[in-house]
């Protein structure tokens, strides 16, 4: 079997865990202020969004194994080609990706105490029969595996989103805000649209898109519930409602999280 290549990031490293995109998100005051969110809403924000940073870390840290079996598997020089030169964009763009994907959500957050039912932003996908005779095959191939994902974590996660959303409209009772899939930033669906159009900086084709989005399905969406619980555990210790049906414990979560992070740990060579 060939060697993977070493292949190296523009500061000189390898894609080892990049904290700038979170730390734009999670750490710059200035911008928290500036987003006019209640306080209890900012920490709850924190807390998940760190949560989160750790599932989309795993992404980038699988990528490399990932595409590179893709390109040994290969049928052909070009496509094998074509996966590790996808694998080189990850590493060399990562730190990109990673702060386009926060400050997308970060516009949510901002938009949120002034949005209504009809604000937000709506995964770009095809709805209909219609719709779907007029975007190329490869558009509406991206657009199928990210309402597949979309749906999957709503069906899966559908108890943990209602308590987001319903304690989300708690804390902006007064604003008359309504809170939803189209503009609450914790919602699958925009973390999903988030990671599509960060991750557009990486050119290839739909073939390798699709895998890296299989990566981001496995290993954020399909573990999205620890941030989902985290966010409605810190607003639960807050005092909003914290007597609906399920609400998880914040020990519980963080005690779960330190957990997977160990096995993940004991797992690398």
């Amino acid at each position: 079997m060939n060697q993977k290549p070493e292949l190296r990031c523009i500061n000189g490293n390898g894609m080892s865990a990049s904290p700038t995109g979170a730390s734009t998100m999670l750490n710059d005051k200035a911008q928290q202020q500036n987003t006019g969110l209640p306080s209890v809403l900012m920490k709850a924000r924190r807390s998940a969004l760190e949560e989160l940073h750790q599932l989309l870390a795993d992404v980038f840290d699988k990528a490399d194994d990932t595409f590179f079996e893709y390109a040994e598997k290969s049928g052909s020089e070009q496509d094998k080609d074509a996966y590790i030169e996808t694998m080189r964009q990850l590493r060399l763009n990562r730190k990109e990706i990673e702060r386009s994907f926060y400050q997308k959500l970060n516009v949510l957050f901002k938009k949120l105490p002034h949005s209504n039912d009809d604000g937000g932003v709506a995964l770009e996908a095809v709805s209909s029969l219609e719709g779907l005779s007029l975007v190329a095959d490869d558009d509406l191939e991206m657009n199928v595996a990210l309402e597949g994902m979309v749906s999957k974590a709503k069906s899966k996660f559908a108890e943990r989103i209602y308590q987001i959303n319903t304690r989300m409209e708690a804390v902006l009772v007064h604003a008359h805000i309504k809170v939803n899939e189209r503009n609450n930033p914790f919602h699958p669906q925009q973390v999903c649209e988030a990671f599509n159009s960060a991750s557009q900086i990486v050119q290839c084709d739909i073939k390798k898109r699709l895998v890296l989005y299989k990566l981001f399905d496995k290993f954020v969406i399909s573990e999205y519930d620890v941030v989902l619980d985290t966010a409605n555990a810190v607003l639960a210790d807050a005092g909003v409602l914290p007597d609906l049906k399920g609400t998880p414990k914040l020990a519980s979560i963080r005690r779960r999280s330190k957990e997977s992070t160990t096995e993940d740990q004991k797992a690398e060579p």
